[in-house]
């Protein structure tokens, strides 16, 4: 088993005590199960936001190439879906990468 040694500043420090005394109580150990949960929960989220933005880039290219290949749009309409479609993309990501926070949320606090 690993151990590490942080350097927090005191407000930070004050937090995580506080935080881990009201979800776990004051037993021995509980602050390294609160830290635990906080390092999974980040890694969650992280490798979550990957996950989303790879399949946005993934549903991007498919469109754009869709686009491209809509043989009843001339080049002008083509370059204007184009355009709108990723207008409309980049307002909805973070839509998704808000709903992947929450879910990761959820899933620590069943942990």
């Amino acid at each position: 088993m690993g151990s590490l040694h942080i350097i927090l500043s005191d407000e930070l420090e004050n937090q995580l005590r506080n935080e881990a005394q009201k979800r776990f109580g004051l037993k021995r150990g509980n602050l390294t199960d609160a830290v635990k949960d906080a390092i999974k929960l980040w890694l969650t989220i992280e490798e979550e936001t990957l996950n989303i933005a790879k399949y946005i880039m993934e549903l991007e290219n498919y469109e754009l190439k869709r686009i491209d290949f809509d043989s009843s749009l001339n080049k002008e309409q083509k370059e204007i879906a184009k355009k709108e479609f990723r207008r409309k993309l980049h307002e909805e990501f973070p839509r998704f990468l808000f709903i992947t926070i929450q879910k990761a949320l959820e899933d620590a606090k069943r942990m």
